[in-house]
């Protein structure tokens, strides 16, 4: 479950990219998820292929894709998909909104990492304090235990 919506997150971006640049190509929303589900290897094809066959299987467009999401475990491929079939609905432009949507996730990506860095650094001066400080401390300590013990 978390290996898939890790692969998913990471595929994501390029993907978006990808979408954008079929439909900016002139292929539709169809032609380019079709486009993805065929030519391009990850977890993302994988699980478009899945709504095809879904979709060849009966149900809705919506639905299929609604389901692939949930299988997906990551809540930015959601919102893709959120938008892709509100986009297909609506009809709105929708490569304008698929490439800005990218650069966020690529920023939101980039600063997920900013933050583990972050918690990287904390954690390292702990083992810091723990492995070189505290052994120092006694290491200067240690020739006044004895002078201590005579006092009491």
């Amino acid at each position: 479950m978390k290996d898939r919506s890790k692969k998913v997150l990471d595929e994501l971006p390029d993907v978006v990219d990808i979408f954008s640049s079929l439909i900016k190509a002139g292929l539709s929303l169809d032609e380019a998820i079709k486009y993805v589900s065929s030519n391009y290897e990850g977890e993302i094809s994988k699980l478009f292929k899945l709504a095809q066959t879904k979709i060849f299987g009966g149900y809705g467009k919506k639905e299929a894709y609604y389901n692939i999401a949930r299988l997906s475990f990551c809540n930015d491929f959601k919102t893709v998909i959120k938008i892709l079939i509100q986009s297909d609905i609506v009809g709105n432009p929708i490569k304008d909104i698929l490439r800005d949507l990218s650069k966020v996730i690529r920023n939101n990506q980039r600063d997920l990492l900013k933050m583990k860095a972050e918690r990287l650094e904390n954690n390292l001066v702990i083992v810091i304090f723990i492995f070189i400080f505290i052994p120092m401390l006694l290491l200067f300590l240690l020739p006044v235990f004895p002078q201590l013990k005579i006092l009491f």
